[in-house]
Formats: structure tokens, C-alpha cells, sequence
């Protein structure tokens, strides 16, 4: 519907927002989880995500563009075969944030990111092919998971055994820029792709 109200999600369950919403007011994930089917599903105000909160893509192909704080470390899931991008700028909240990326799809990060927490890849790929030179955390790479993109990342990154580190992104040549040190672990996998 639409709204200059803010929608604020609390409980510990989960809120599927399927439609195309037109609220301005911003979405303030305060517990839980919330799931979203489309680029107009929060809104086009910010989204506030806290401790322990995730934001799930159900669909393929979503380009959130919502600009998102986090506070503490919340999570972005994205489903199996799916490939979703948060083309929004992603900065601290209340606190330094952390961003963990889980499921075994895509997500791929375009803004110009300055959130100063650390960055888990713990499943799927994530793909940072903005310019996240103000995101100086740590990057960690879990096994069985991916790094890629052509983009910028401002800290240092760390690829586990079994885990992938892949400039450019899916078939493509690209520049991948690391402004910290880079720890390649025992085990791990460096795929590039050559122009």
C-alpha cells in the first residue's frame, strides 16, 4: 500500500512482503526475518536491519536499491539458483555492522558501500562490483563459498580451504581491487577468468 509511515518488524518470525509496496517511510527490521519478492517490496525509503535480523530474496533477478543500515550483524539470504544485488548504498547503524551473506545463490553488491564491519561469506557468492573502498572490515570467504566482482573492496580479505576467490563475475574478465592484505588458506581455489 502506500505510505509515508515507517513499517517496523519485530517478533522472532518471519514477514513475506510480496507486492509491489509504495510506503516512503522506511523499513526498520528490528527482529526477525523479513522475505521480499521484488525490488518495490520494502518500499522506497531505508531499511534499518539489527542484531540478528536477515533480509531473505525469493525471487531471481531483484535490484534492491533501497539504501540499508546495519547494526550488529545481520543476514541476506539468497535462494538457490537465484542472483539478487543490493545496488543501494549499505552503512553502520546504530553500531558498526556486519554483513553475513548466506544461501547458496548470488548477491551482488554495486553502491558504494561504508559500512566498517566485517563481511562472512558463509554460503552461495557474493560479488562486490561497487566501490566498497569505506568498507574496511575484513572480508571472509567460509568453504564451499565464493568472492568475486569487479569492484573495490576496502579490507582485507581471507579465503578459507575450500572456498573460492573469482574476479569479475559469472563468464566475465574483470578487475577485482583489494585494498588490504589478501590470505589465500590452504585448500582454496583462485578462478579468473582472462580477457
Amino acid at each position: 500500500g502506500s505510505s509515508s509511515g515507517t513499517l517496523v518488524k519485530t517478533g522472532s518470525g518471519i514477514l513475506s512482503l510480496l507486492g509491489v509496496n509504495t510506503y516512503t517511510g522506511g523499513t526498520d527490521i528490528a527482529s526477525g526475518s523479513v522475505a521480499i519478492n521484488g525490488p518495490s517490496s520494502l518500499g522506497t525509503g531505508s531499511v534499518e536491519m539489527d542484531e540478528g535480523t536477515s533480509l531473505s530474496f525469493l525471487s531471481d533477478g531483484t535490484n534492491l536499491s533501497n539504501n540499508i543500515t546495519l547494526s550488529g550483524d545481520p543476514t541476506f539470504d539468497v535462494q538457490s539458483g537465484n542472483t539478487d544485488t543490493i545496488s543501494g548504498v549499505i552503512s553502520n547503524g546504530s553500531e558498526a555492522g556486519d554483513l553475513v551473506k548466506t544461501g547458496s545463490g548470488t548477491l551482488n553488491l554495486t553502491g558504494d558501500n561504508t559500512y566498517t564491519g566485517t563481511t562472512e561469506v558463509a554460503a552461495g557468492t557474493l560479488n562486490v562490483d561497487g566501490d566498497s573502498s569505506g568498507a574496511a572490515g575484513q572480508v571472509s570467504v567460509d568453504s564451499g563459498a565464493s568472492l568475486g566482482g569487479t569492484g573495490t573492496i576496502g579490507g582485507s580479505v581471507d579465503i578459507a580451504g575450500g572456498a573460492t576467490l573469482a574476479a569479475g563475475d559469472a563468464g566475465q574478465a574483470g578487475t577485482l581491487t583489494i585494498d588490504g592484505g589478501l590470505t589465500l588458506e590452504s585448500g582454496s581455489t583462485t578462478d579468473f577468468d582472462l580477457g
